[in-house]
């Protein structure tokens, strides 16, 4: 107000603060205007670097992204990001990728990826983010940038969204693509409220708008069917969720919240049994008095069962009774699995998502074991995909064949001759596993290590009395050079299951 006075004595007070207001406003976009010395401009936008990337970052500034490059427009030296310094902050996914440089108005360029060299992004007064390419078309120097959009190409089958139900993959998406070929914005409610002026009710209710992807334009959805999370979380999808597009992938959300920020697919009507049933069964069958043999065939899907069933590889497994289905969890890898089924808790919750993570923060089967004083071992080898509470019985190769599944055998019936009965044994064989990555899910080689599994089983039952639980951890697919798992994949998801007493077997 001092300064409006000096400026305008005597004018009304009412003007002298709009002058004020005008003189401060002036003063904040000097800095912009070049009068702040080497200050940087800032963005009234920030710009989104998304699509197919490991990391999906924005940019308010020039001090937010890498090193940046000082290069000649317009007659002037300025600072720029160089694009495949950006991208390699991001970490591009797949074999090749395309940019889609994208302004706020809408106006879209398409440019391939391979050929960058002279392609930056700068930030300046008369244009916020603006693309400079020196080597492309003039039509490719966008101003007023809103996002770059990677778009790729050759993704894995991990880097993807999928829709799946039992029979097959309806649907496979990519953040890219989606951003590419299309979204609508929704409003999402964040909240309401009420204010009471001179006995008069003001409201106000205040939204999020979210860009949303519908996946019945990709695939017909049906129920019951429930979301799959990149941690491990299982969500019914309900009516009133929606997915919504994310910097690198998809979230879902129900009931106005996140429900999982970052979703690894859709799985239509799923089995009702789920890997983490092996903990509530095994307790269940303990709980009643029941000794419980647990037998792991790592890398078995349902699908190769079915297989190895139709063409007579499996004789014992093929006369006991008829396996159920079940979901495994994901990331559908052999320690997430382990702990999912021998904690009976999702990974989110139980705390191993990933294989670099060993040590569940639930208790498993055998601290439930020991706290009721029952015995229990656990027989693997030659390394331990999770922490037990108990000391592990390790099996290793001794008679140098490649495998470890048979000392595991040995060991398991020196075992059940000990004189102190055992309630709980846990037995990890590996060989499906091991020979299906090098020769694939369905190949000879992988249906033979089969056979040999089947034949240790039957070593197992005709020395043991009481329950029995056979399940896998995850299944195998074809890939190019062998088999893989890991991903939301039919093949790698449903797994046979069976529960059974060996009074039952012929």
């Amino acid at each position: 107000m001092f300064l409006a006075s000096v400026l305008f004595p005597g004018g009304k007070t009412r003007t002298r603060s709009l002058i004020v207001i005008l003189l401060v406003m002036v003063l904040a976009l000097l800095p912009l205007a070049g009068c702040g010395g080497d200050s940087p401009p800032l963005a009234l936008n920030p710009l989104e670097v998304v699509g197919d990337v490991d990391n999906s970052f924005s940019l308010s500034g020039m001090e937010d992204g890498p090193v940046p490059v000082s290069i000649e427009h317009r007659g002037k030296q300025i600072s720029a990001y160089a694009l495949d310094d950006l991208l390699e902050k991001a970490v591009t996914r797949g074999t090749s990728f395309s940019i889609m440089i994208q302004s706020h108005d809408g106006f879209v360029a398409h440019i391939d990826g391979e050929n960058l060299d002279k392609s930056y992004i700068a930030l300046t007064v008369e244009n916020g983010w603006e693309a400079i390419n020196f080597n492309h078309p003039v039509s490719s120097n966008i101003k007023n940038l809103k996002r770059v959009v990677v778009i790729a190409d050759g993704l894995t089958p991990e880097e993807m969204f999928h829709v799946i139900n039992p029979d097959g993959t309806l649907a496979s998406l990519s953040a890219g693509a989606l951003f590419r070929d299309g979204y609508s914005y929704r409003l999402i409610p964040r909240g309401s409220a009420t204010q009471t002026r001179d006995g008069l009710d003001y409201h106000v209710t205040t939204y999020y708008r979210r860009p949303v992807v519908w996946l019945e334009d990709y695939a017909t959805i049906t129920s019951p069917a429930v979301v799959v999370g990149k941690l491990g979380e299982v969500e019914t999808l309900r009516q009133d969720g929606i997915f919504v597009l994310t910097g690198n992938g998809l979230g879902y959300m129900a009931g106005g919240e996140m429900i999982i920020p970052q979703a690894a697919g859709v799985v239509l009507n799923p089995p009702s049994k789920m890997i983490t049933d092996v903990y509530d069964d095994a307790k269940a069958l303990l709980e009643s008095g029941e000794k419980v043999l647990v037998i792991l065939v790592d890398g078995l899907g349902y699908h190769q069962y079915e297989y190895a069933l139709e063409h007579g590889h499996i004789p014992l497994l093929s006369t006991l009774p008829q396996p159920e289905m079940a979901m495994v969890a994901f990331p559908s890898i052999t320690p997430v699995n382990v702990a999912a089924s021998l904690t009976g808790e999702l990974p989110h919750i139980n705390g191993v998502v990933s294989r670099n993570v060993r040590r569940a923060d639930v208790p498993t089967i055998f601290a439930w074991c020991l706290d009721q004083e029952l015995r229990s071992a656990a027989v693997i080898g030659p390394i331990s995909a999770v922490e037990f509470e108990i000391d592990a019985i390790f099996s290793l190769d001794l008679n140098q064949d490649g495998s470890t599944d048979d000392e595991k055998t040995e060991n398991t019936l020196k075992l059940f001759a000990e004189a102190e009965d055992y309630d709980l044994v846990f037995v990890h064989y590996k060989d499906v596993d091991r020979v299906g990555h090098s020769y694939g899910d369905l190949h000879p080689e992988t249906m033979e290590a089969l056979a040999g599994n089947d034949a240790y089983i039957a070593q197992l039952l005709a020395q043991w009395e009481g329950a029995v639980i056979i399940y896998s951890d995850h299944g195998m697919r074809p890939t190019d050079d062998g088999g893989n798992h890991g991903a939301l994949q039919p093949e790698d998801m449903f797994i046979p299951y069976w529960i059974f007493h060996t009074n039952q077997l012929p």
